[in-house]
């Protein structure tokens, strides 16, 4: 590709050779320079699917660009469309869009969730639900931004009965917490476009002891070294738009509803328990 990245190189082709190219490969073209951060998270049978054709015909296509095969061209368009556009600049997109703004913000975070199930199938989500609902604790690392969703997953696990350890805080904090993680235990981590400084050793300590590893992401995915056993990854947003943290919220609230009904005995006297406490506070002046 001559040091081209995914993009540039398809573009390039589709503009010089368009002409010679097949059918299957100008369809594969149009689909990824179409949707490059979608067509990243699709799988090989996935984009054939899109394309209609077979998978095989995709990881050729792939080889033909030089890489070894389709995950490989996979991964590196998802480090382009990882690079491709800073906060900043998606902002100044959204804010000088000439729609309503709240018109063209809810449409797109509307296709975007609404592509989840393309990226993440049944069988992931349930996997990673399994690992949660049979550990002893799941410990809950998020740093920046994703610390809100880190939030929300401590409150979900706990109103269904599971016990977890907060990751967030200081380092000396989060170094004694790991302190006590066991192959019982399973780790929930979130980490989004940048790649957290503390997220690696957390995932070596969960390798070292043989605890399960459960991260949710988006096109960062498949820079988590060492990789979770669990992966559930889908984009944010297209490319050059502005994202938010509603794709993986969405991802975290059904991960936790699929906890709950592989234990549903459990969620439900958890939710029974935390009523018949709450009912207490209620009797209570509202004085006090």
């Amino acid at each position: 590709m001559n040091g081209a990245s995914p993009v540039q190189w398809l573009q390039r082709v589709m503009d010089s050779q368009g002409d010679s190219l097949t059918a299957a490969d100008r369809r594969i073209c149009d689909i990824v320079l179409r949707d490059p951060t979608g067509t990243a998270f699709l799988s090989a049978q996935a984009l054939a699917a899109r394309a209609d054709m077979h998978q095989a015909s995709v990881v050729r296509f792939a080889q033909k660009l030089g890489f070894s095969g389709y995950t490989e061209f996979r991964d590196a368009l998802r480090v382009e469309v990882r690079d491709s556009a800073g906060a900043a600049s998606r902002l100044r997109t959204l804010v000088a869009d000439d729609e309503s703004m709240l018109q063209a913000f809810v449409a797109r975070q509307m296709e975007a969730i609404a592509a989840i199930s393309d990226h993440v199938p049944d069988a992931a989500l349930n996997a990673a639900a399994g690992a949660i609902a049979k550990a002893r604790r799941v410990f809950v690392f998020a740093s920046g931004h994703a610390t809100a969703l880190a939030e929300l997953a401590l409150r979900r696990l706990a109103r269904i009965g599971v016990a977890t350890v907060d990751l967030r805080g200081s380092r000396r904090d989060m170094v004694e917490r790991l302190a006590g993680l066991s192959r019982e235990d399973a780790v929930l981590a979130f980490a989004f476009r940048r790649l957290p400084g503390d997220l690696p050793p957390v995932l070596e300590t969960a390798g070292d002891v043989g605890a399960t590893t459960v991260a949710i992401s988006d096109v960062l995915a498949s820079a988590l070294r060492p990789r979770p056993e669990h992966v559930l990854a889908a984009p944010r947003g297209r490319s050059g738009h502005y994202h938010t943290l509603l794709v993986p919220l969405a991802l975290t609230e059904a991960l936790a509803i699929a906890v709950a009904r592989l234990a549903p005995d459990r969620a439900t006297g958890a939710l029974e328990d935390i009523g018949r406490i709450a009912a207490r506070f209620d009797t209570q002046s509202p004085n006090r």
